[in-house]
């Protein structure tokens, strides 16, 4: 496997094993194991144990079996193997996770510069549909393009890009440049930069504007996380973006679920009804990055309010307008220039332990979590419907409020809060050797183990290899367990 897999990119984890290879008090099956467990968890996380770092073989191979399974019987036969390793508890299951190749990686040998790849989500389709005879699932395509020098030990930042009233191929020059056939790629800022460039295909045959539904939240989501499975991206890095009708979704979408991305770029968009709504969400603060024309009176009085908001407080949206004086409702491709100088300077905001909190006030059922936060049973006499929208309601939004402090959350709630609430725990933001404390509506106080389970349902649903959750704690009323499986979106 060294042999052929061995590159720059991933030589790192062999420097524990170039730092102790003379080491004259470390025998040779000790230095051995350094450099497997090396090479398989990274350098950071190696270990001097030969029997922990033999059985990596194995359980890399449960692993990826596991994440690309669609069977339940299946995954639960894969848990019940793991535990008979001691490679496969989760303090190494994470850092191997973070080091494996994408569990769906596609073949690559027939890749052409100059053209994406295509590839199909499939989201279920609405009730009405159904009934008048519509198939159970929509099919929507995304499309990729890799930078020239894509390698899959790498990690590369990320453009997921919604299309408006232009098609695909429009949007992915705009992004990546139009293709040079005399240097063989594309050469486009993305391209320049070493950007994956994710196109979504969201849009329904005929539509013509954004409608603020749970459809299009779950197929750029869906295309989005199967991306992530499918390619080396840094999730620390992805910025979500959308041109006309396309940035109003990219709008929607970002400030309705910040914890995803590391910025949201729109052009010629609109910041209207539920963004508008949430833009007073307190304590997000993910950067957002605004083009719009002088002319374009349509987005500007959409915006305006959102954007007087976050200019001028340090609390809400991390917010920069550019106008461009005496145009109107355009693409303007001059500004990526710009626009990649402004995403150098982002990551995505995650909870640490030296404290983090968040206030939102949602009225969608799908805008039912932030980060570690989760509600269930969003109370549908509570819920807004889009097609209803509305400047006034006489429905009061489900507000959330959480502080994470010393190893404690604090969770201020309405009473009507849906069938329950599940926080997500990661090393990350709270010390599983010490009690995990939730104060509010909801007591618990104890200690909570890490769950292989939990880690690995959790990366195969949202894709997220860099930053998995490793247990939770389900709150039904004020009964609290910790560590159920299967139950998250």
């Amino acid at each position: 496997e060294l042999n052929t897999e061995l590159k720059k990119e991933n030589m790192a984890r062999l420097d524990a094993f170039r730092q102790f290879q003379n080491d004259a008090q470390l025998n040779g099956m000790q230095k051995l194991s350094i450099a497997l467990s090396g090479w398989f968890v990274g350098t950071s996380n190696s270990t001097e144990n030969f029997a922990i770092s033999q059985s990596f073989f194995t359980v890399r191979d449960l692993v990826r079996q596991y994440l690309v399974s669609t069977d339940d019987q299946k995954r639960q036969e894969i848990l019940s193997e793991l535990e008979k390793y001691e490679g496969g508890e989760p303090e190494y299951l994470a850092p191997m996770i973070a080091n494996m190749l994408p569990p769906l990686t596609p073949d690559l040998s027939k890749l052409q510069a100059d053209k994406p790849l295509e590839f199909e989500v499939q989201i279920p389709n609405t009730k009405a549909a159904v009934a008048n005879g519509g198939a159970k699932k929509q099919a929507f395509k995304y499309y990729v393009q890799l930078p020239p020098e894509y390698n899959p030990y790498r990690k590369y930042p990320c453009v997921v890009t919604l299309p408006g009233d232009k098609n695909i191929k429009r949007q992915l020059t705009m992004w990546c440049g139009p293709y040079n056939s005399t240097l063989g790629v594309r050469v486009g800022q993305a391209m320049r930069n070493g950007y994956i460039v994710v196109v979504v295909d969201w849009k329904e045959p005929g539509q013509f504007e954004y409608k603020y539904s749970a459809r299009e939240h779950q197929t750029v989501m869906a295309a989005y996380r199967k991306a992530l499975k499918q390619f080396s991206i840094d999730t620390d890095r992805v910025f979500l973006t959308g041109h006309h009708f396309g940035a109003d979704a990219a709008y929607d979408i970002g400030i309705s679920h910040p914890e995803h991305w590391a910025g949201v770029v729109g052009v010629s968009g609109r910041i209207a009804k539920f963004p508008d709504l949430y833009r007073r969400h307190k304590h997000n603060q993910m950067p957002i990055y605004c083009v719009v024309g002088e002319k374009d009176i349509d987005a500007k009085v959409a915006s305006q309010d959102a954007w007087n908001e976050w200019l001028k407080s340090k609390i809400y949206f991390d917010c920069t307008v550019v106008e461009y004086k005496g145009r109107s409702n355009e693409l303007f491709v001059e500004e990526i220039i710009e626009i990649f100088k402004w995403m150098r300077g982002y990551r995505r905001r995650l909870p640490d332990r030296n404290g983090f909190g968040f206030l939102g006030k949602i009225r969608r059922p799908w805008d039912n979590y932030f980060w570690f936060f989760e509600m269930h049973g969003f109370p549908i006499e509570r819920a807004v419907d889009p097609d209803f929208f509305g400047p006034r309601f006489s429905t009061r939004a489900i507000e959330f409020e959480t502080k994470l402090k010393d190893n404690g959350f604090k969770l201020v709630s309405p009473k009507n809060q849906g069938t329950g609430t599940t926080i997500w725990l990661s090393p990350n933001f709270v010390d599983f050797s010490k009690e995990i404390k939730v104060s509010g509506r909801v007591k618990f106080n104890d200690f909570v183990a890490p769950s292989r389970a939990i880690l690995l349902d959790d990366v195969r649903k949202r894709g997220d290899r860099q930053h998995p959750y490793w247990a939770n704690i389900r709150c039904v009323g004020k009964n609290c367990e910790a560590n159920v499986v299967k139950f998250s979106n």
